[in-house]
């Protein structure tokens, strides 16, 4: 019915613009023809189903969607017009064109601004969590949206980043996009609560270095899952998993003797360098598990290494460390 709406009211202005705004004009032509413009309105939207539609989920395909049945349905009117002229029945074609733009750019409008009007009238009111998302790629895409139409998320996308020099210091969808080199200002300048790995293809090291990052500042790492995992070619919120230290290594996990690692630790002095960094606080809290006699931590971060001896105090009840 909204679509019909549309349809009249489109028909209607196209009719009022063509003839400068002589209301008597417009209607002498709307009258005979408004119901035949309607009929093949409804005709198009039905074959194409631009009524099936989730306006509040709209997106690209259902833009597409309206483009093939507006197109459609001007191009029957057109040659109806052409058709019926011999017989006295005259539908100005420039209307039609008229009308023609002016409904395709009505209908896509409305579903471009339903999910964003849908979220500001019915949305729950949560929590917001600051996220920036790693990989403005199709991934990073898709991530996005898919945050953007869960309305009980909570996630507030504030950046982007990604490796491409050619996306530095563009935006989108109005998120702007930043180098991974920029990671450490931004998170001293937002408070930043989440970071989303959009990205499969990144090099280990990278991705430590920015986890390692992330990590300093208190800031939690999420991994989109693997595409095996996704439901209906999509995935989500709820899937997105915190990042384990398994995900930061560019091979298969290996499986420990742990009848040797005691062995080797048990009543022994232990020095991690690099101990307060992602991967030094998992060895720290593996390690604990052997009894070794002390731990000696080396770090440059003061403030983190503080955090993992309160950790192991607290936590593991480990008090032997240096």
């Amino acid at each position: 019915m909204a679509d019909l709406f549309l349809a009249f009211l489109s028909f209607h202005s196209a009719s009022i613009l063509r003839h400068n705004f002589d209301l008597s004009k417009s209607y002498f032509i709307l009258a005979p023809v408004v119901l035949l413009v309607l009929i093949v309105r409804a005709v198009s939207f039905r074959w194409f189903r631009t009524y099936a539609v989730i306006v509040r989920f709209a997106g690209i395909s259902d833009i597409l969607q309206v483009f093939f049945a507006v197109t459609g349905g001007s191009i029957f009117l057109v040659g109806m017009a052409v058709l019926l002229r011999p017989y006295g029945i005259s539908i100005p074609i420039s209307i039609l064109l008229i009308d023609y733009f002016l409904l395709l750019t009505a209908m896509a409008a409305f579903r471009l601004m339903m999910p964003s009007l849908f979220q500001i009238l019915f949305g729950k009111k949560v929590a917001s969590s600051n996220v920036i998302i790693i990989g403005a790629g199709q991934l990073g895409a898709m991530t996005r949206n898919v945050i953007r139409q869960d309305n009980n998320s909570g996630y507030n996308i504030i950046a982007i980043l990604d490796d491409n020099k050619d996306l530095s210091k563009k935006s989108l969808d109005g998120i702007p996009i930043y180098r991974p080199e920029q990671l450490s200002e931004l998170l001293k300048e937002e408070p930043i609560h989440k970071a989303i790995f959009a990205i499969q293809e990144i090099g280990s090291n990278r991705k430590n270095e920015i986890v390692d990052l992330c990590l300093e500042h208190q800031v939690q790492v999420l991994q989109v899952p693997f595409k095996s995992s996704w439901i209906s070619d999509d995935f989500q919120i709820e899937q997105l998993k915190e990042i384990q230290i398994e995900d930061l290594l560019d091979r298969p996990v290996i499986a420990l003797d742990k009848d040797n690692v005691q062995r080797q630790f048990k009543d022994k002095t232990v020095m991690i360098t690099g101990g307060a960094g992602s991967i030094g606080s998992e060895i720290i809290r593996q390690v604990i598990k052997y009894t070794p006699k002390y731990i000696i931590i080396v770090d440059q971060a003061e403030t983190p290494l503080v955090n993992i001896e309160l950790e192991c105090r607290e936590e593991f009840g480990f008090t032997s460390i240096i």
